[in-house]
């Protein structure tokens, strides 16, 4: 699979290592998966991946590989109760695009830390509420980030929210999504407006 970042000056190299990444959002763990080039001079760009609500880590992971394999640090984020089957620790009916965010900060606190990662290139990508978090997380200015990739977001989750129950007293304490979501999910999606 090719990524497109593969066009900004790096040189593809043919290798690159894979390592766990564990970081905390207060009790909770959160786990990643970090793949970065096996011939890197000095530091790198990282790529933080954000999978969609339901999903894994694994769902980014073949994006990772290949930005590792151009020359970048790249994380697959792994959501704290993103989904029934995440590595995090968590419960899905706690989670929600604020605590997605909060865990991308975390691995962005975490990733600042290492001497192979470039601070001033860091990037998000996101898929679907991924993107959405990202994207809270880029404009919070929580952290210096210089760019990302969205795919697919669902900035239209306010919509649906608002569709599906009108206001938010009538969110009930769980409710179908793609997969189960808690109140908690709908409350802090029907109150912010990504636009």
């Amino acid at each position: 699979m090719a990524f497109g970042m593969n066009g900004l000056g790096k040189r593809p190299v043919s290798s690159y290592i894979k390592e766990d990444l564990w970081c905390a959002r207060g009790s909770e763990r959160i786990h990643s998966v970090l793949f970065a080039p096996r011939a890197m001079n000095g530091c790198a760009p990282v790529v933080v991946c954000a999978h969609a609500f339901g999903g894994s880590y694994r769902d980014t992971v073949d994006y990772a590989e290949s930005m590792a394999r151009n020359g970048y640090v790249a994380v697959s984020i792994d959501f704290r109760g993103g989904s029934s089957h995440s590595t995090s620790d968590g419960d899905v009916m706690n989670a929600s695009i604020a605590t997605m965010a909060q865990d991308i900060e975390s691995v962005v606190r975490a990733l600042v830390m290492r001497s192979d990662v470039d601070v001033d290139n860091i990037y998000l990508m996101g898929q679907g509420e991924g993107a959405v978090a990202a994207t809270r997380v880029a404009t919070s200015g929580a952290a210096d980030i210089r760019g990302m990739v969205l795919c697919y977001p669902t900035f239209n989750l306010q919509d649906l929210m608002v569709k599906a129950f009108g206001t938010a007293s009538k969110i009930p304490e769980s409710f179908d999504l793609w997969q189960v979501a808690g109140r908690a999910f709908g409350l802090d999606a029907i109150s912010n407006d990504p636009y």
